[in-house]
């Protein structure tokens, strides 16, 4: 079963994952070897490079650490509401300036990984409409036309613009490829 560790980028605290979660994002990129982790028992930084094994906490571990957040939860409810609602919501400004930053830098070092999808979905989308394109004929005799005028000059004193558009749209599965294997 997968342990729930911290993870950390130049200082910045990044969230929580489980171990399974960090050892898949770090092996895709979106973390990097160079980022930090801990656990709540062990708040002793490591770099993920490192990240081995966790050992699962027993159930005494357990039991201490719940008791420890039930002592906390009574210590904060005797120290008055309006003081924890006044924390909670400079506590909560804080975090979400802390997770808009984190999420930047994130985003900052996967740039070349999401450019690659990027990629891939702009080629599968011209994909389609190349197929639909290759089967539009007056589309295709722009293409052609288009095609003439990059033609070298001299090509025009044998070839007229309609034959070689003509000519271009009855070999067009040789010029173009099959419209079916775009």
């Amino acid at each position: 079963m997968s342990k729930q560790i911290h993870i950390a980028r130049e200082g910045l605290r990044l969230g929580t994952v489980s171990t399974e979660e960090a050892v898949m994002l770090l092996g895709t990129g979106f973390f990097l070897p160079t980022d930090e982790w801990w656990t709540d028992e062990d708040d002793q930084p490591r770099r993920l490079s490192q990240l081995e094994a966790i050992e699962m906490t027993d159930g005494t571990q357990w039991k201490a650490r719940a008791l420890g957040v039930v002592t906390g939860v009574s210590d904060v409810l005797q120290s008055g509401v309006s003081k924890v609602t006044g924390t909670l919501a400079l506590a909560t400004a804080k975090q979400r300036a802390a997770k808009d930053r984190a999420t930047q830098l994130l985003l900052a070092n996967y740039i070349p990984r999401v450019r690659e999808l990027v990629d891939r979905q702009l080629a599968e989308g011209f994909a389609a409409r190349a197929r639909s394109a290759l089967q539009d004929e007056e589309f295709l005799r722009k293409l052609f036309g288009a095609v003439y005028d990059c033609l070298p000059k001299p090509v025009y004193r044998f070839v007229d613009e309609n034959a070689f558009i003509s000519f271009c749209l009855e070999k067009r599965r040789e010029l173009l490829g099959d419209p079916d294997k775009c």
